[in-house]
This record gives structure tokens, sequence and C-alpha cells, in this order.
């Protein structure tokens, strides 16, 4: 299962094509990063990635889980995405709110394993 599948993705704004059928795979335990120039639609598609907007074609799927109608299954995914510039952090570069994100997902995993442990004597 691929992290991040992405088949024919459109996204128009009027008459105007931002995004024309993006086709994208994030194999699992990746990193995946957005280079271009300004208005390549860098912004629009993470916006619909975190579910923010909605594509007017294609399909979106995220560890197997079609997100592209679907706003509220995004919510049980614990995706972050840090879009354009970091209004409340503006004291953290982007390696400091990575490391911050990651120590919170250890934290929460670690805490769903000692729950689901079972002592016994």
């Amino acid at each position: 299962m691929n992290a991040i599948e992405i088949k024919g993705v459109k996204k128009k704004y009027g008459k105007e094509y931002v995004l024309n059928g993006i086709d994208l795979v994030v194999p699992t335990h990746s990193i995946c990063g957005f280079i271009g120039k300004n208005g390549a639609g860098k912004t629009t598609l993470m916006r619909i990635l975190s579910s923010l907007q909605k594509a007017n074609e294609g399909k979106i799927t995220i560890f197997g889980q079609d997100i592209t109608n679907n706003k509220e299954s995004i919510g049980s995914l614990s995706i972050a995405a840090l879009i354009e510039s970091p209004a409340l952090y503006s004291e953290m570069n982007a390696k400091k709110i990575w490391c911050n994100n990651l120590k919170f997902a250890v934290k929460k995993i670690l805490i769903e394993l000692m729950n689901c442990l079972i002592w016994l004597d």
C-alpha cells in the first residue's frame, strides 16, 4: 500500500486549469515535497490533499482510504501539512516544525501501544 496515490486530479478556477491531470504515487515511509514556480499548483494540490479544497476530477487515496469526496475520512489519518508560511510558528524553521510533529506522532503511538498492553503477573 502506498502512502498517497493521486490519479487524474484536475482543479480549475473559472475556465483556467491549475491542475490538469496530476498523477502521483508516494510510497509508504517516504518524504515528498513539491517544487515549482508561483502559480504552478503546489498549494492547491496540498489543500486538496488536506481536504481544504475539492478537486474537480480525479481520485485521491491516502493509506488506501479514498478521500476524494469524503472530507470526514481524512480526520482519522493524522495528517499534518505546512501550507504557505508558518503563521503560528514564525520562530520555527521547517526542520523544527517537522521534528515537533514527529515527537507528537511518536508520543501518540507510544500511548496507544501502552493502552494495548496486557499486564501479566
